[in-house]
This record gives C-alpha cells, structure tokens and sequence, in this order.
C-alpha cells in the first residue's frame, strides 16, 4: 500500500481530495496481503471534475503498480444495507392520514422536478397502520 500513498497524495495536493484513508489488513479477514483505501473528495463547488472522472484518472495511474492489483472505483449515491441498493424509502409519520398526505404533497412534487431521481412515488396506504 506504500506505493498508494503518493498517487492518492497528489489529489490531496491539487484540492480535488479533502482526505484519505489507507488500510491493511483489508476489510472481510482477508489477511495482510489485502488493504484498502477511501477517498473523500473535496465539495463540488470547490473541484471541476466528476467522481467518476477521477476515478478513471486514478485507474489509469494506479495500472502502475506491479506489486498489488488496485481498482478505484465509485459507489451509488444512495446506499443502505450492504450497498446493493440506488433506492432512497422516507417513512413519514403522523397522528393523521389526511395530515401526513399533505405533508407529503410539496415533497413528492419537488421529487419528480429532479432528473436525479427515477419515478419518485409514495406508498400511501391509510387504511393498513403499521407499527414500527
């Protein structure tokens, strides 16, 4: 992982990165010849490229290295569980079905302004309570 530590190092310098973390052993019991490393990149407004663009940057850098197999890569922007999931679930409550429907309107609204979401929908069923 020495090897690493430069390269990750000069994003660090140039303001594209604001930290990063290298670890060995990995994740999982993999034993030390496994590590791993997260980086945090600097917000957009402070940075011109994409996660995905430095990421492919990085893995280009990082075919490099002869002495360990290395893969830069980015996860979802929404994640929950084990990361397998692009899906965002709000649960709203209330003390009352008409409140919380109308408290949901403006929200399911503004949802399905933004391209970044994909089919924004509620789950309004008033008539099967829950306990949580």
């Amino acid at each position: 992982m020495l090897g690493l530590e430069p390269i990750l190092a000069e994003y660090k310098a140039s303001g594209e990165v604001d930290s990063y973390l290298v670890s060995a052993p990995g994740f999982g019991g993999s034993g030390f010849n496994s590590g791993n490393a997260s980086l945090t990149l600097a917000d957009w407004s402070e940075r011109d490229r994409s996660a995905d663009e430095i990421a492919q940057e990085l893995n280009g850098k990082l075919r490099g290295q002869t002495d360990a197999q290395v893969n830069a890569s980015v996860p979802g922007a929404f994640q929950r569980g084990g990361g397998n999931s692009n899906s965002v679930e709000m649960v709203v409550t209330g003390s009352e079905y008409e409140d919380i429907y109308r408290w949901l309107q403006p929200v399911l609204a503004r949802a399905q302004e933004n391209p970044g979401f994909s089919r924004p929908r509620l789950n309004y069923e008033p008539n099967s309570p829950r306990l949580l």
